[in-house]
């Protein structure tokens, strides 16, 4: 019985992820998120790269500003409450004017990266264990709707110093 139930877990994780992976595929593009590392100090920056992959058949054209503009960024505690942004990131997301204006174009199925730091955006000086996502609107000429990154976890721990 115990190995029967363990199968069927087993089955359905795997089609979940065969569903994620179906759903990603079907968009015209798709965002690959990575910590440059599990744990970082208090007040140390918290270096994410985001990787854009077109999955489109045809060249894809996205606005290229700041992180802090181009993306809406998802950070949670251990909890799952949001974390509090900076005065900068919320600028940012309401921008008055655009300070930078230029664009990226991927050709079919090319992939282009971008590293940030996320503690810029955010108040992450309390250790903890903290997920991070994030997701980036479709351009109107290919539809409607956001995609998405997978969700990193990242631990910030006390400074030594």
């Amino acid at each position: 019985m115990r190995t029967r139930i363990v199968s069927i877990i087993v089955a359905l994780a795997g089609l979940l992820s065969l569903a994620t992976a179906q759903d990603h595929a079907s968009m015209p593009f798709s965002l690959l998120l990575r910590a440059e590392r599990t744990t970082f100090e208090v007040g140390s920056p918290i270096m994410v790269e985001l990787t854009t992959i077109n999955n489109s058949g045809k060249p894809l054209r996205l606005g290229k500003t700041n992180p802090g503009t181009e993306y809406q960024i998802e950070v949670q505690d251990e909890q799952g409450q949001p974390i509090a942004q900076t005065p900068l990131y919320k600028e940012l997301q309401n921008p008055g004017y655009v300070l930078r204006s230029t664009s990226l174009v991927l050709k079919p199925h090319e992939s282009s990266k971008e590293t940030f730091d996320v503690a810029r955006f955010f108040e992450l000086n309390t250790p903890g264990q903290y997920s991070i996502q994030v997701q980036r609107l479709i351009p109107r000429q290919l539809g409607t709707g956001v995609v998405k990154s997978n969700t990193v976890m990242v631990t910030v721990g006390p400074s030594t110093q």
